[in-house]
């Protein structure tokens, strides 16, 4: 086809148009017809990768891919997954802090709250307002039976931990020396 005929031709990766017809109109690339075609439709787009990502010769391709990717670049993957996690962790507090609670001792963010309203936002055993350590509140829980006993704050609760797991060496001690 010749270019002043009023079609496109291709040359390459390149279509060019008509300048007389188009406006005087650049010629645009493959990724740029394909960036078009996106934008007019993402969520057809990106319907249509998903369908062929699931595709089992696909998963293993792209499996291979981030294997062999991660293998290269550790430290910096390793650094980039990191900063994800991070920021994940900064936008999710409470999400993350309920999936903790929930995880380890079986309650939720609002079991948690409402525990520290009917405490008063004291400490269970020296009555302090403050929390101390992380800033928040420690869940105290029976190690044998898993059962939640209260809130403590950080130096209880790292002194009971500490006795509980002490308590037959500490009664002998105290028996021999009395």
């Amino acid at each position: 086809m010749r270019e002043n005929s009023g079609h496109r031709t291709q040359f390459g990766s390149v279509l060019r148009y008509n300048s007389a017809l188009h406006g005087g109109a650049m010629a645009k690339t493959r990724a740029q017809i394909s960036a078009d075609y996106r934008a007019k439709d993402v969520d057809a787009y990106r319907a249509k990768k998903a369908a062929w990502a699931r595709t089992p010769e696909q998963r293993a391709i792209r499996t291979e891919y981030m294997r062999k990717y991660r293998e290269e670049n550790r430290e910096s993957f390793n650094a980039m997954c990191n900063a994800s996690h991070k920021r994940h962790r900064e936008k999710n507090k409470d999400s993350v802090r309920n999936d903790h609670y929930r995880r380890k001792y079986g309650i939720t963010l609002d079991d948690f709250n409402r525990m520290a309203e009917e405490q008063g936002h004291i400490c269970k055993i020296c009555e302090t307002t403050e929390p101390k350590g992380m800033g928040t509140w420690h869940v105290d829980h029976c190690h044998d039976t898993k059962k939640v006993r209260g809130l403590l704050c950080s130096n209880c609760n790292t002194k009971l931990g500490w006795h509980e797991r002490f308590k037959q060496q500490i009664y002998e001690y105290l028996k021999g020396s009395a």
